[in-house]
């Protein structure tokens, strides 16, 4: 009955209420708000700690009554105005990063998990490994830098467009990048890319004789291609979902983009892009030489002695991973077109409405012509 009461009126005013009731409050939400809300709370002195344990989000406001609320918060901040900022950019940002880093991770493990499915039954499910062990022991470090750079620095829109653009809070609010359809989506993309990248490889290196460790047939080559091909795949996918390309000039200067400077270059997506498979290039080559064997079991290594230089330096495996990446970036671009096309909403429209925006007052940034920008910009699109 209390509830139905305050549902009826937009704010409720409580005066004189003790620190369990404040938690009450915020449990009365949870319980009878259909639908599983996420619930803030936000105080400022040691009666609001119970209130801010209860809530999923809690935040403390550091002041005169001491820090007994900031201690017991999820998040601290100076003054309560800055609560629109950390909720409507930061908080916003932070859920779009770790919602991508969270299914990149559940996609990437996918993808090399399938290629090992498809690869058992060419080998009587007999358990016998696409790859050599060092590929899946380090299969996370080839891929951390990037997703790492996009969780950490990614941003959609700008500060002063999320501020002035309710709407795109709705991302956090419907949870619209974690939903079912988003977790489902990715995966099915999994497979896909998984059965192209495999039965390519697959058709294109069969014609080899295999009599030689390093014909293009054999078991450490095929393996080789196939783990080129994932890695340069996952690379350009994180680059494909950063919304916010940093380049190296910008990286570099000293304005609101090069914040490291003169060190910025690290956070240009070029350089870590180049960084992760220049890496990936010589654990290869290093992980076939004979001398790197000292530190690790002879034995288990010798498989692989020369393959990745001699996999690295024939032509057919080159052909076969431009061949490979071209139809998975085909692919990949014509399912994103479909998903823009047909699945868009009003917040995917919004982020397009910022970068078409920016990119009219700064040409040099777009992806494109500034001519399709100006086509683009005159297209029409929900209003906020």
């Amino acid at each position: 009955m209390l509830f139905r009461l305050l549902a009826t009126y937009k704010a409720v005013l409580a005066c004189r209420v003790t620190p369990k009731q404040k938690a009450q409050f915020v449990l009365l939400v949870q319980t009878h708000v259909p639908g599983k809300p996420v619930t803030l709370a936000i105080g400022d002195g040691a009666n609001d700690v119970n209130m801010i344990m209860q809530a999923q989000v809690g935040v403390g406001i550091s002041g005169l009554e001491g820090r007994q609320a900031v201690n017991a918060s999820d998040f601290a901040i100076g003054q309560f105005r800055f609560l629109h900022r950390l909720l409507f950019i930061h908080g916003r940002w932070a859920y779009r990063r770790s919602s991508a880093l969270i299914l990149f991770s559940f996609y990437k493990n996918a993808v090399l998990a399938y290629c090992l499915f498809f690869y058992s039954f060419n080998t009587g499910f007999s358990g016998t490994s696409m790859f050599h062990e060092h590929y899946t022991s380090m299969y996370n470090f080839y891929l951390a830098t990037q997703i790492f750079w996009l969780a950490c620095f990614d941003r959609d829109v700008d500060e002063a467009y999320a501020l002035t653009h309710p709407r795109l809070y709705d991302s956090g609010r419907l949870n619209l990048d974690l939903r079912v359809r988003e977790v489902v989506t990715w995966q099915f993309s999994g497979l896909l890319h998984a059965v192209l990248i495999y039965y390519l490889i697959q058709e294109s290196l069969q014609l080899g004789s295999g009599t030689s460790p390093y014909d293009t047939s054999a078991h450490m080559v095929f393996g080789t291609v196939g783990m080129v091909c994932i890695t340069v795949a996952m690379n350009l996918k994180v680059l494909m979902e950063t919304r916010t390309i940093v380049h190296l000039r910008s990286a570099m200067v000293a304005e609101p983009r090069g914040w490291l400077s003169p060190l910025g270059f690290v956070c240009s997506h070029k350089f870590v892009f180049g960084f992760n498979l220049g890496f990936f290039y010589l654990a290869t080559i290093m992980a076939a030489m004979p001398s790197m064997c000292e530190t690790v079991t002879m034995v288990d290594q010798m498989p692989y002695w020369g393959v990745g230089e001699e996999t690295l330096y024939q032509g057919p495996p080159w052909l076969t991973i431009l061949l490979v990446l071209g139809t998975w970036l085909v692919v990949d671009w014509l399912h994103r077109a479909l998903r823009w096309e047909f699945g868009s909403d009003a917040v995917s429209l919004l982020v397009e409405r910022c970068h078409l925006e920016r990119w009219a007052r700064n040409p040099q940034e777009a992806p494109w012509g500034a001519d399709l920008i100006h086509l683009r910009k005159d297209s029409k699109i929900a209003p906020a």
